[in-house]
């Protein structure tokens, strides 16, 4: 099968936009503050949450997995 020459531009654009939307997150929410993080989490603190429910069973018992 060929691959089209272009590929890799595609890709790059689509890691780029991905970075680019959670940086702006990040930004408005853990620098300006434009949101509290009670009302509306940065990203950090998803991910941290996320990783955090992968392995404890707090508070509804069951975990991601």
């Amino acid at each position: 099968m060929k691959e089209r020459k272009g590929n890799g531009k595609y890709i790059l654009i689509s890691c780029a936009s991905v970075c680019l939307v959670l940086l702006v997150w990040f930004v408005c929410i853990n620098v300006l503050h434009l949101k509290s993080e009670t009302v509306f989490p940065g990203p950090v603190k998803v991910f941290e949450t996320f990783v955090e429910k992968l392995y404890t069973k707090a508070p509804d018992g069951a975990t991601l997995l």
